[in-house]
């Protein structure tokens, strides 16, 4: 089942947001299960994931801010890479800034 955005409350990203580097390549099958997201289904789960074309959106599943934002492209016939990613850096929002902490939690 594919989550869509319209399946959780979320917020859009503010104009706080930083563009971070991050290279990730995952094979068409891997794409395709990340591409189907994620809906949170109890209280100590974190995150909500949904995605709307290329972009994969990563929101708290509390509050609903976009944490993460992150677009991919078709590399080949079976491979698919990050061309950007985009952090979240309202202090309100998201307190990380170390950027590997936050590649982590992304890939």
């Amino acid at each position: 089942m594919t989550i869509k955005q319209t399946d959780w409350k979320n917020k859009p990203m503010t104009d706080k947001a930083d563009k971070i580097d991050l290279t990730l390549t995952f094979d068409k099958y891997e794409f395709e299960k990340i591409r189907d997201g994620h809906k949170p289904t109890d209280m100590n789960d974190r995150w909500f994931i949904y995605s709307d074309d290329n972009w994969i959106f990563f929101h708290r599943s509390w509050t609903g801010d976009c944490i993460f934002k992150v677009r991919f492209d078709r590399i080949d016939d079976n491979r698919y890479a990050t061309m950007e990613c985009w952090v979240e850096r309202d202090e309100k929002k998201y307190t990380v800034k170390d950027e590997n902490e936050n590649r982590e939690l992304i890939g």
